[in-house]
């Protein structure tokens, strides 16, 4: 993950794009991870509820966290104009981010659940790193670097 991410305070980095914001960034990714980890031990933990009922309250709780993060500093854009200016786009992008988060959700409480936690959040754990990379390479053009490369594969 280190070599993926390059933070600044490891890898004295000069390019232009470190406007001093990426501590969120950074921290969002260790909130998230704390977050998956909570969803691995609830799921080991959970006996004999559902995973249905695991993933809509999963679901719920995303939402809610969705709803109220534009309310708070952490984002500097919040409007909601190219939304009203785009409704079915908007509800388009939002239908595939929800899948998305289901297919997420499911299959990191199904795994959680039915494997050792060691094994799912591995395995869950590379997977989002390898396509995270794969994603910032092909979809936004990032540029390929050996370090980066090198921990995308471990």
């Amino acid at each position: 993950a280190v070599c993926i991410a390059q933070p600044d305070f490891l890898f004295r980095s000069s390019s232009s794009d470190n406007s001093g914001g990426q501590w969120k960034g950074y921290l969002l990714a260790v909130l998230g991870g704390t977050a998956q980890a909570g969803i691995a031990i609830a799921s080991r933990k959970s006996g004999e509820v559902s995973l249905e009922a695991m993933n809509v309250i999963t679901l719920l709780m995303l939402a809610l966290a969705n709803g109220l993060l534009p309310q708070t500093p952490l984002l500097e854009d919040a409007t909601l104009t190219p939304a009203l200016e785009a409704p079915w786009t908007a509800l388009g992008w939002m239908a595939i981010l929800a899948l998305a988060a289901l297919t997420a959700i499911s299959t990191a409480s199904a795994g959680s659940a039915w494997c050792p936690a060691a094994v799912s959040t591995t395995a869950g754990t590379a997977a989002r790193m390898v396509w995270g990379y794969l994603a910032e390479v092909f979809i936004f053009a990032g540029p390929i670097k050996p370090l980066t490369f090198l921990g995308a594969g471990l």
